[in-house]
C-alpha cells in the first residue's frame, strides 16, 4: 500500500468524523426540542426560558403545582375581567399586599367580620351613595358621631325615631329650629299624651302666638 493511499484513507476518515459531528450538532437538538412526552422527572438547573404558550398539568384535580421560588414580575391574566383567583369552595386564606387594591365590585364574606382601617389615623371616603339601610350590629349600643366629634347637618324626610331625646350643647345654647321652605305653610311639634292615648300638635302662629290642638298620631 503506497503513502498516497493511507493519506487519502485518513482525508476520507477524518471527513467522515467531521461530517457526523456536523450532523449531530443540526439533527441532535431538534430531536429534544420535538420531544411531545417524558416519562420520568426531570431537573433543571440554571435559568430556564419556555417560549409560546405552557400548559402545566393535564387535571385540574389531580395535578397540583408547587411555586417554591418567589415571583419577580407581575401575575397578570391574559385579558381583563376574565379570570378568577381562587373561588368559593377554594378560597385563598389571607391576602397580604401593601399596596391599593382595585375592585370593580366588592363582596365580604358570607360569614365574615370586615374591618377597614387599623387606627383612628386612617380615614373611609364613601363616593359610591348607600342602596340599603345603615344598621348597627345590636340595639342601643353605637353612637353615630360623639361630642368631640359630631356630624354637621342631618338632611332626613322621614320621621326620627328616638327613645331619649336630649338636646345637649356643650359650646353654648341648644336651639331647637322647626321651619317649613313650602310657603304658606308653618311648623308644628307633635307629642302624644302621658297616657298614650292621642297626640297634641303644637303651632306657633304669627298672630295668635302659639296654640295646641287634637291630632291623629303619626304612627297610627
Amino acid at each position: 500500500m503506497g503513502i498516497s493511499n493511507v493519506l487519502e484513507r485518513s482525508k476520507l476518515f477524518l471527513f467522515t468524523i467531521v461530517a457526523a459531528l456536523v450532523l449531530a450538532v443540526i439533527f441532535v437538538p431538534t430531536m429534544f426540542v420535538h420531544a411531545t412526552s417524558i416519562g420520568t422527572n426531570v431537573t433543571v438547573t440554571g435559568t430556564t426560558t419556555l417560549s409560546g404558550n405552557v400548559t402545566i398539568g393535564d387535571s385540574a384535580t389531580a395535578d397540583t403545582l408547587t411555586v417554591t421560588a418567589r415571583l419577580a414580575a407581575d401575575l397578570d391574566p391574559n385579558a381583563n375581567g376574565t379570570i378568577d383567583l381562587g373561588a368559593f369552595d377554594l378560597a385563598y386564606d389571607n391576602i397580604v399586599a401593601s399596596g391599593t387594591a382595585y375592585l370593580a365590585g366588592l363582596t365580604v364574606g358570607v360569614d365574615g367580620t370586615f374591618t377597614v382601617g387599623t387606627s383612628t389615623a386612617n380615614t373611609l371616603t364613601v363616593t359610591a351613595r348607600l342602596a340599603a339601610d345603615l344598621d348597627p350590629n345590636a340595639n342601643n349600643t353605637i353612637d353615630l358621631g360623639s361630642y368631640g366629634l359630631a356630624f354637621n347637618d342631618v338632611f332626613a324626610s322621614g320621621t326620627l325615631h328616638m327613645a331619649t331625646s336630649s338636646l345637649v350643647n356643650t359650646f353654648g345654647t341648644s336651639t331647637l329650629f322647626v321651619s317649613s321652605t313650602v310657603a304658606g305653610y308653618g311648623s308644628r311639634i307633635i307629642m302624644s299624651n302621658a297616657q298614650g292615648t292621642g297626640c297634641v300638635a303644637l303651632y306657633f302662629n304669627a298672630t295668635t302666638g302659639l296654640t295646641s290642638s287634637t291630632v291623629t298620631c303619626l304612627d297610627n
